[in-house]
Formats: structure tokens, sequence, C-alpha cells
């Protein structure tokens, strides 16, 4: 089944949510009637798999919040962030050693024993979620397009060829948005910052090519980065 967000109900100008089978599961089959055929002229009806789990990773200030929530309000799709897991964790379950501020690698280690049974339960008990965060390796969530090639869509998202210092100016700039950590440190701190996000960056592309998982470069322009994203999960 296909989900159709955000479309103007045509009689009382309510948002409503439509929805329409489709049988073979690949493709969108849209209704030919004269009313869903302007709605998607127009732009002002979009669709996702109905039972697809969207997974968004990537290292750090790498837009994938902003990303996961702008596709979240756009399309209708619930979302879940590793950011909760590791707070819950951190705060629940400090015996763990699951934390925030950890080194990617063996923080995205520890993590999986949550974050995989966790994306196994949406794909099987959830109408389609969208799970996004820095707590993941492209070894981990090949795993779970192997064992649900149908039910499951990848990317991650990284910086390995931006000047460190315009990397700072757009951190910077998102500074206003809240727990946004980097503006507790100085200048020195967060281009220290950038080069082990660099570092990573660089890691998680080798290991996107060898799973053939899409990793997408983030430049200047996040809304260029959002389209990419958008064409990998629902192209």
């Amino acid at each position: 089944m296909f989900k159709y967000a955000n479309s103007p109900d045509s009689n009382n100008g309510l948002l409503i949510q439509m929805t329409k089978y489709c049988y073979s599961n690949a493709a969108c089959l849209f209704c030919q009637c004269n009313l869903c055929q302007e709605l998607l002229y127009e732009g002002k009806a979009s669709w996702y798999n109905f039972y697809m789990l969207y997974i968004l990773g990537g290292t750090a200030r790498s837009g994938k919040t902003l990303i996961a929530r702008k596709i979240a309000k756009n399309k209708g799709i619930p979302y879940f962030s590793t950011d909760l897991l590791i707070s819950s964790l951190q705060r629940g379950a400090p015996e763990l050693g699951i934390k925030h501020g950890q080194k990617h690698i063996s923080k995205a280690k520890k993590l999986w024993k949550f974050a995989e049974p966790l994306m196994k339960s949406f794909i099987k008990n959830t109408d389609g979620y969208l799970f996004e965060g820095d707590g993941l390796l492209p070894l981990q969530v090949n795993k779970i397009l192997k064992e649900y090639p149908d039910k499951a869509k990848s990317c991650f998202v990284g910086f390995t060829e931006i000047k460190r210092k315009d990397k700072l100016v757009l951190i910077r700039k998102y500074e206003y948005l809240p727990n946004e950590w980097t503006s507790k440190h100085s200048d020195k701190k967060v281009l220290a910052m950038v080069d082990n996000m660099v570092d990573i960056s660089k890691y998680l592309k080798s290991e996107c090519k060898k799973y053939s998982i899409n990793f997408i470069e983030v430049g200047q322009d996040l809304l260029v980065v959002e389209k990419k994203v958008m064409d990998v999960f629902f192209n």
C-alpha cells in the first residue's frame, strides 16, 4: 500500500490522507480521476511506500536531522532518531557505556544491540518509518537491507570534500537550533571536530561503496542533499 500525504480535501479544504493499494508493491499506481491528477500535477500530493523502513545514517553535523524532519513533515512519515535511544540508555542504563560524544564506530557497535531489533520492530509492526542517526554503520544497515530487501531502503550522508572553514561557517549558521551542542565550543574546538567528522565521512563512504549503499556528499547547499536523499528513498 502507498500513502498519499498532505492532499487537500476538495470539499472542505482540510488536509486528508488518501490511501491506494499497489499490488506490485514496487511502483505507485496513481488514481486517474481529475482531482488526483490535478493534485499530483501541482505537486500538492506526495507518496511513500506504506510498509517501508527508510534508514538515514551519516556523520554528525551532516544535516541528517534537518532532512529527516523535513521528509517527515512533507511525506507524513513518522521518524525516530538514534539520539533519543542514546540519551535513554545513557541515563537509564549507564552501565552499558553508551553515551553521546563517544567515537563513532565504538558507539555504533554498542548501540546496534538495541537499534537492530528496533528497526525490525518498525518493519514488522508499523506502517512505515524513517530511522535516522549517526550511531549506524553501513555493515550493520546492510544486514537489514539483505534480510528485508523489499521493506527497507537506506543512504548515508557525510562530507569528505568541503573545506573545513566553510563547514565551520555552516555549523555556526544552525546554532539557533535546539540542543545544538557545538554552540558551546570555540571555533578551534569545532574545527578539530570537523577534522574528525571528515575522517568518519571517508570511512562511511568507503563502507557504503563496499555494500552498495548510496553515500551522498554534503556540500554548502543542504537542499541539494535533501533532494538526493528523497530520490534514493522515493524514486
